[in-house]
């Protein structure tokens, strides 16, 4: 007996010493895992991410588009080469030799059993362990039928309105994470830019552009395709497509797939001192199994790709057309978000609604044709060259924002992220109730009144106000005196210094009210709405199928009493914004 309790006790204090381990651990793995490795057999493995602490916040690199985006990049990947180095080692000695490194949320992909993740999740430099989930393509059987019109959606956001001033795109490069895209379209081929740094399959699978769906390749004609079939599917045909494929050919893209193809978007050739990066990225993808959720998992690589300088447009859903059925991660922080009108205007049924789960905010954030829309097909590896579908889903409603957008950075290419996603905001004809709603959001895109808006930005209103004043005083001075100021806000004259001189330049302007703008109801462009803006709606008052005229606000095609409301809301405003 003696013998025998010693050995008791270190059995019952070992026992005790492995759940206070285990206990620690559970701490960093989330609740959904830790059931599932509860589940598990020991010769069972899963696909987990890990993410550790002391994650640069890219927020601390909000910079003017590619300016200080190779600086970024190397803090990246140095930081996650210095977090992630003991814990790859220690996989590596644990036989898991397949492990995904992303330095661009600082986050280790791998598959391992239950004893092993336990093993990571106690490691100090992990700041949490979740499963690397699964999302499928959302498959969506809307009808669709041939419209009047093949070019009708570009017709109805004024997009002819920016080529008659010589702008179709040329100079920006679009990308798209989809299904892939048919390279052998006709109206998609000569937009490729091409080479090793255009394609990313992160499933390892395909070379070269190639799309098993045709999703990506719709989406891609709508925001670059050219006018092989007699008229143009794509807002901006002058511009470069590059893409990645996130779904594998089964529909299906783990979490850690998509953070990869985000990670390439930010450095497509490993250089990061190279200016390949997209100017805009369009996603028609969501996690539509989880309407009206606030997930975050890919804030991080938001934040990341809009500190570079890179502009993401998100779809909003096709769960409507009951309100509170938005989907991540267009309802996160800072997403522009995009639902779907059809060609009277109307909001489709099947467009997801508002608000955001994710504090409340308005969704979507603005509308643009998205029924019966003229875009490229699948070729058949080029056997059916004219090959065109017409489609209907909020994914292709994005596709135009994104090729909107496009245009508008081709006419002012020195504009930033968040000018130009404002001003796309700001410049929507507002639908619905009156002002911002959670049905159409800002309202419909409006490609003609968005330019006046990026048109009359001043550089010295930093907050996008149109006024010079404290608020921009106060962004001002928090760059004061910085040495080596790569692309400070307040670097008016580009010498990356801020001193006396920029105080100067923005001297020059403080206290201006307004800082030259446009609004809706200004028709002269006087900056101001009054009498005179009234005389020229009254000229041309009830004009039908007047998708040009000066006073179709509204952006229908007609001047009525939706115009004169639009009008009568601004009326005597002197400061218009």
């Amino acid at each position: 007996m003696v013998s025998i309790i010693p050995v008791c006790l270190v059995l019952m204090v070992s026992a005790a010493a492995a759940q206070a381990e285990m206990q620690q651990g559970v701490e960093v793995i989330s609740e959904s895992l830790e059931k599932h490795l509860r589940r598990m057999t020991p010769g069972d493995e899963t696909s987990v991410l890990v993410v550790f602490r002391d994650s640069l916040e890219a927020s601390a690199y909000q910079r003017n588009p590619g300016v200080g985006r190779g600086r970024l990049i190397r803090h990246l990947k140095y930081r996650a080469g210095q977090d992630q180095k003991t814990v790859r080692e220690f996989l590596m000695q644990q036989g898991v030799t397949c492990v995904n490194s992303l330095w661009i949320n600082n986050t280790l992909a791998f598959s391992a059993n239950a004893s092993l993740i336990r093993h990571v999740a106690r490691l100090p430099e992990v700041e949490s362990i979740r499963t690397d989930n699964v999302i499928r393509l959302e498959v969506v059987n809307l009808p669709s039928v041939q419209p009047n019109t093949s070019q009708w959606q570009l017709d109805a956001v004024g997009v002819p309105d920016l080529w008659r001033l010589g702008y179709d795109g040329t100079g920006i490069v679009v990308a798209n994470m989809d299904t892939g895209v048919d390279m052998n379209h006709p109206d998609l081929i000569d937009r490729w830019r091409g080479g090793q740094n255009s394609w990313k399959d992160v499933h390892g699978r395909y070379p070269l552009p190639y799309d098993y769906d045709g999703h990506g390749t719709a989406t891609m004609g709508i925001m670059v395709g050219g006018n092989h079939s007699g008229s143009f599917i794509g807002a901006a045909p002058g511009a470069r497509w590059i893409a990645v494929k996130i779904f594998d050919d089964n529909g299906q893209a783990p979490y850690s797939k998509i953070h990869e193809g985000f990670q390439w978007l930010l450095d497509p050739d490993g250089d990061p001192d190279t200016p390949d990066a997209p100017d805009i990225v369009n996603n028609s993808w969501g996690l539509h199994l989880s309407v009206n959720k606030c997930i975050n998992e890919f804030q991080r690589d938001i934040d990341t790709l809009r500190a570079a300088g890179i502009a993401l447009v998100f779809a909003a859903g096709n769960a409507g057309p009951m309100s509170s059925t938005s989907v991540s991660p267009a309802n996160n922080r800072y997403s522009v978000s995009v639902g779907a009108v059809d060609e009277d205007g109307s909001l489709a049924l099947f467009s997801s609604r508002g608000p955001s789960p994710c504090g409340g905010s308005i969704f979507p954030s603005l509308t643009a044709p998205g029924v019966n829309i003229k875009t490229a097909d699948l070729t058949g590896g080029g056997a059916i060259p004219d090959s065109y579908v017409y489609v209907s889903g909020t994914s292709y409603a994005t596709a135009l924002v994104s090729g909107g957008m496009a245009l508008l950075l081709s006419a002012m290419q020195e504009k930033n992220v968040t000018q130009l996603e404002k001003m796309v905001l700001l410049s929507s004809s507002d639908a619905g109730q009156l002002g911002p709603d959670d049905q159409f959001g800002n309202g419909i895109l409006n490609m003609r009144i968005a330019y006046e808006y990026l048109s009359n930005i001043c550089p010295e209103d930093f907050d996008q106000d149109f006024a010079v004043g404290p608020s921009d005083l106060t962004a001002f001075w928090e760059d004061w005196l910085r040495p080596e100021c790569i692309a400070c806000t307040g670097d008016l004259n580009g010498d990356h210094v801020v001193d006396l001189r920029d105080f100067s330049l923005f001297a020059e302007r403080f206290g201006l009210n307004p800082c030259p703008s446009k609004c809706s109801g200004d028709i002269d462009f006087d900056f101001d709405v009054s009498l005179s803006d009234l005389s020229i709606l009254a000229g041309e008052w009830l004009s039908l199928d007047c998708p040009d005229c000066q006073s179709d606000i509204s952006g229908d095609g007609n001047i009525d009493f939706k115009d004169f409301f639009l009008l009568a809301s601004q009326f005597g405003r002197r400061v218009c914004q």
